[in-house]
């Protein structure tokens, strides 16, 4: 009787640590910024124009800049042909738009990148993360 007892607690326990493991592994990948709440980035080709356009969710007052990278798809992979880039302050939505031509045949995309720093000297980077728009083709 004694087995059959420790037998049904080792298999409980076991049993439990397999479902406790993923539900722990999601809500990790879930808080995976520290100071970024949000990063939106888009991308709209109408003919030869590109309107791109991103967006950071600052969650704490630290100062930040936001980065647009265009990028088109090559035959070496993703370039990055044109960037443009923003300073803020504060908390909040922080967000920067811009249109670029570009040759037709192509495919692209648009990258956000969002660097926080530590403070007002902007020499130490505390967090710096990126998202990507879907692509779109010229």
């Amino acid at each position: 009787m004694k087995q059959k007892v420790l037998s049904l607690i080792l298999v409980l326990s076991l049993l439990t640590s397999v479902f406790v493991m993923p539900v722990n592994a999601a809500t990790d990948s879930v808080l995976r910024y520290q100071h970024i709440g949000r990063i939106v980035a888009g991308l709209r080709i109408t003919g030869n124009s590109a309107a791109c356009e991103g967006s950071v969710l600052v969650i704490d007052n630290y100062p930040s800049m936001v980065t647009l990278e265009l990028q088109q798809y090559t035959v070496n992979g993703w370039d990055t042909i044109e960037s443009e880039s923003k300073n803020f302050t504060g908390t909040g939505t922080k967000a920067l738009d811009c249109d670029y031509t570009v040759p037709s045949g192509y495919t692209y995309r648009v990258v956000t990148t969002a660097t926080i720093y530590s403070d007002n000297t902007r020499t130490t980077i505390i967090e710096e993360e990126s998202g990507e728009s879907p692509t779109d083709f010229a």
